[in-house]
């Protein structure tokens, strides 16, 4: 598990990038890629579990813990091959996935547009019976758009990241 401190997000939108990949697990247990927590409202991404709890290789559950979850159905598998993931968060909109820089899936999150999501830590990796490969993880201040996931998918996070400052 990688923990670290994070600026508050609120209810403004925000994206998620890492680079790997899942690993072998032991079972079908929800594999909790992302974990912010102040203590009041919690927010994770929990990868291969659906928003009934249910084992779904190749789903993406955004679970507002004070809100409702949301789930995206990208494909038996989808998680395992290495690549560069964006988690992408239009709070008054969509979540995003994608991969490659191409478009995993999207699904409404607008009713969790009011749930202020002020993190004091945040944790990548936080699930037993997983192995994992992570590196170049990122929170961006901004829902990116599809345009913007290809052009980091294409020259790199730290020279994106070099070229557009405002979205550190």
């Amino acid at each position: 598990m990688l923990s670290q401190p994070m600026p508050s997000i609120g209810t403004g939108d925000f994206t998620l990038h890492w680079e790997g990949k899942k690993l072998t697990q032991v079972g079908d247990f929800a594999k909790i890629l992302f974990r912010g927590s102040n203590g009041n409202n919690d927010f994770a991404v929990k990868l291969d579990i659906s928003s009934g709890s249910s084992y779904v290789s190749g789903a993406v559950t955004f679970d507002f813990v004070s809100g409702s979850k949301a789930t995206i159905f990208c494909g038996a598998g989808y998680f395992d091959s290495d690549a560069t993931f964006k988690f992408t968060f239009d709070r008054d909109g969509v979540a995003s996935v994608y991969k490659n820089g191409e478009l995993g899936g999207t699904v409404d999150i607008s009713g969790n547009s009011n749930i202020d999501l002020d993190f004091t830590i945040v944790d990548w990796f936080n699930t037993q019976n997983v192995d994992w490969i992570g590196r170049g993880l990122a929170i961006l201040n901004t829902a990116l758009t599809s345009t913007q996931a290809s052009e980091i998918y294409r020259d790199g996070l730290q020279p994106w990241l070099a070229a557009n400052p405002e979205y550190r």
